[in-house]
């Protein structure tokens, strides 16, 4: 598990990994990514939000990103949040999706 560099929020709590060992792997074949959360899936209140790879017609795992956000979260936080988990895969891992799937979720599209 390799730790994603999280700038602080106001009112969020995160962490954020990759799993090196996969993207060492098929890294250079990823030419579609999706980004999908679910919430209210755990005691402590944590989103999680997965970023998954198309390798070979197959969802694989790259990383996830944790938030909890509490009373007082400055607007645009959750976003800010997920653009640093895109930013360290495109920097760090040399990814460079043709396309991308978010769902519904605004702080997904906008990131």
């Amino acid at each position: 598990v390799e730790p994603i560099p999280l700038a602080p929020e106001h009112g969020f709590t995160a962490i954020a990994f990759a799993l090196p060992k996969l993207l060492r792997e098929v890294g250079g074949r990823i030419r579609e990514l999706s980004l999908d959360s679910a919430w209210n899936t755990n005691g402590s209140r944590y989103e999680i939000y997965a970023l998954l790879g198309e390798v070979y017609g197959s969802g694989m795992p790259l990383g996830y990103l944790l938030v909890q956000s509490h009373p007082g979260s400055v607007a645009g936080g959750k976003e800010r949040l997920i653009g640093c988990l895109l930013a360290h895969f495109k920097s760090v891992w040399n990814i460079w999706p043709l396309f991308t799937l978010t769902d519904k979720d605004w702080s997904e599209i906008n990131a």
